[in-house]
């Protein structure tokens, strides 16, 4: 591959990633993950189909993606590719990610049960649901009675809006990433 940092105007910026990755690649193993590939836009699918074109014959460089959504275009691109289906949650697990997530010591065992129930077996839905029950109606509301929003993107909307006049502050912050300067906002 060529060397990194040549003049831009021999390499696109795509290359460029692709690069700066076999570069680490030649330091040793190196596994790159891309996670929720589902939401990604074209010009991050081109970005991740010409890596995975460049690293397809170099045996040390695993590419591991995750997305709800089929990625059989990506399938021509590697020579050794396998596929994991990752099922959803039992109810009994769900139950445990909520025991150890929360302290669940205030809901009673039929709430805990509905939460497993309507998360539909999806452990960041059952915690937001679990979160949104005990501060919008509190641990004692029955989940019956709780008019919680019926899918996750829904449901964390629903929580955004919560915020108030912080709802953009926290919109800009999630923009920047994990972490940033407090004069980026």
């Amino acid at each position: 591959p060529p060397v990194i940092g040549q003049p831009a105007s021999k390499s696109k910026p795509n290359d460029l990633i692709g690069e700066a990755l076999l570069a680490l690649a030649d330091a040793g193993p190196l596994i790159i993950a891309v996670e929720d590939m589902q939401w990604s836009d074209s010009s991050t699918v081109a970005v991740i189909s010409r890596l995975a074109d460049q690293i397809s014959e170099i045996d040390d460089v695993t590419l591991l993606i995750t997305s709800r959504e089929d990625l059989s275009y990506l399938s021509t691109k590697f020579r050794r590719l396998q596929w994991i289906a990752l099922q959803r949650l039992c109810h009994e697990q769900i139950v445990g990610i909520l025991s150890t997530r929360m302290d669940t010591r205030a809901l009673a065992p039929s709430a805990l049960d509905a939460l497993a129930q309507r998360s539909e077996g999806v452990p960041l839905y059952a915690v937001e649901l679990a979160r949104y029950h005990t501060q919008a109606g509190g641990a004692a509301t029955p989940m019956a009675a709780l008019e919680a929003p019926s899918t996750l993107q829904l449901l964390v909307a629903a929580r955004l809006d919560q915020l108030g006049e912080l709802k953009p502050l926290v919109q800009a912050a999630a923009i920047l990433g994990r972490r940033f300067e407090t004069a980026a906002l």
